[in-house]
C-alpha cells in the first residue's frame, strides 16, 4: 500500500499535519489488514537490496504514537484535528485501518471509493489533497 499526499493544498500543505498523520498510523496493523499478514515492514519505497535504498525516512516510519500525533496537530494549529477527502480504489481493509488510526488523533478523512481512472484524474489532474492507493497483492 502506498499513500500519496498532496503537499500543496490545505490542509495537507501543513508539514506538521503530514507529520501527525505519519505518527498516527500503525503500519503493522495496516499491513496486516492489507496483506493478511504476509508482509515485512519497510521504511523505504524500495527493497533493501536496491541501490536506491536508504534509511532517510526510518525515524518517521511506523511511529504509532497518538500522543506525538496530537502534539504535532496542536503545533500545526489544528488542536481539534482536520477533515479532508480520502479517495481509494481498492484495499478497503487497508484504507479503513488507516482511517481508524487517523480518527484516534482527531483527523477525519471523508472516504470515497472510485475506479482507478477517476482516482488518477483526481490525484494527478485535479491535485486532490489525499489519495490512498493499495497495491499489496
Amino acid at each position: 500500500p502506498v499513500m500519496l499526499i498532496n503537499s500543496v493544498q490545505a490542509p495537507t500543505n501543513n508539514v506538521k499535519l503530514r507529520q501527525a498523520m505519519q505518527a498516527a498510523v500503525d503500519m503493522k496493523e495496516v499491513m496486516t489488514a492489507a496483506t493478511d499478514g504476509n508482509f515485512k515492514l519497510n521504511h523505504s519505497f524500495v527493497y533493501p537490496n536496491n541501490p536506491y535504498f536508504n534509511d532517510a525516512g526510518k525515524p518517521h516510519y511506523n511511529v504509532n504514537d497518538t500522543k506525538k500525533a496530537k502534539q504535532l496537530l496542536a503545533e500545526a494549529g489544528l488542536p481539534n484535528g482536520a477533515e479532508f477527502d480520502l479517495h481509494a480504489y481498492r484495499e478497503r481493509e487497508f484504507t479503513e485501518a488507516v482511517i481508524g488510526d487517523l480518527n484516534k488523533v482527531g483527523l477525519r478523512p471523508k472516504l470515497t471509493f472510485l475506479q482507478l481512472a477517476a482516482l488518477n484524474d483526481l490525484a494527478f489532474v485535479h491535485h486532490n489533497n489525499f489519495v490512498g492507493i493499495g497495491n499489496s497483492r
